[in-house]
């Protein structure tokens, strides 16, 4: 397989990782998109058009990459595609690009993986001038939304994916270079937070409180009053303490 690396530069930081070849497809590169598209139908990742035929997704993914609207970055130990992720709305229509379709095989889960292709995501977006990147993950996809939250982006929006199942729409603002970072553990630690702070009157919320992750409708309800979500707060987040303060992982919500 033959990919062209391009001007894309991973920071892989695991030493299980640093033997493996990241490289950015060549719209020329059959070879590797069609490796690609394999990869995504072998590990059952579903996209609206994975009915179509392979020759036909081919086709089609050649003409967008060779249009500049997307990008396709593989992780590859050998010959072997391990992990792989994409990004589109990368062309003039769009001030968002979309984080779309990233896939690590489980060996490689646990390692950065995911975080170096969302860095490159991310690097992808910025080379292409976008002031945001945004992306949809189900509500029951742990590993993902933290992904997400815990590198800058903010919970939205909820509603039903084209799947016809429950997921959160997530945004990164790619011009704000200084974030500000809030110590979400020291927070709950002091009291400043209530665990669980989900309120029994609708209309006495909180500034500040958390939701567990998976309560979709509590989600989609508090996002119409205001809020929205800043980041994934987990028990792993409280290392030095024998009592966790929390058992579950919550999404931390402000007002807007």
């Amino acid at each position: 397989m033959t990919a062209d690396r391009g001007e894309l530069t991973p920071g892989i930081r695991s030493e299980k990782l640093k033997k493996l070849f990241i490289s950015i497809i060549d719209p020329d590169d059959t070879e590797a998109i069609t490796s690609y598209l394999r990869f995504e139908d072998d590990n059952r990742f579903e996209r609206q058009d994975s009915t179509e035929s392979r020759d036909l997704r081919v086709e089609k993914l050649k003409r967008k990459i060779s249009a500049g609207d997307t990008v396709v970055i593989l992780a590859c130990d050998g010959d072997k595609i391990v992990a792989s992720s994409s990004v589109t709305d990368l062309g003039p229509d769009s001030q968002e690009a979309w984080a779309d379709g990233t896939l690590v095989q489980q060996n490689y889960r646990k390692e950065g993986m995911g975080r170096e292709l969302s860095l490159m995501q991310e690097e992808a977006a910025r080379k292409a001038s976008k002031e945001a990147i945004v992306t949809a993950i189900n509500f029951d996809n742990l590993g993902s939304i933290a992904l997400r939250m815990r590198s800058g982006y903010v919970l939205g929006r909820a509603g039903l994916s084209w799947q016809n199942k429950g997921c959160y729409g997530l945004r990164k603002d790619l011009e704000n270079k200084n974030p500000e970072q809030t110590d979400w553990a020291t927070k709950v630690l002091a009291g400043e937070i209530k665990v669980p702070s989900v309120s029994d009157d609708a209309g006495k919320f909180n500034d500040q409180l958390l939701i567990d992750v998976g309560d979709f409708e509590g989600i989609k309800d508090i996002l119409t009053k205001g809020y929205r979500g800043v980041y994934l707060l987990m028990p792993e987040d409280f290392p030095d303490e024998k009592d966790k303060p929390i058992n579950k992982n919550y999404i931390v919500f402000v007002k807007a």
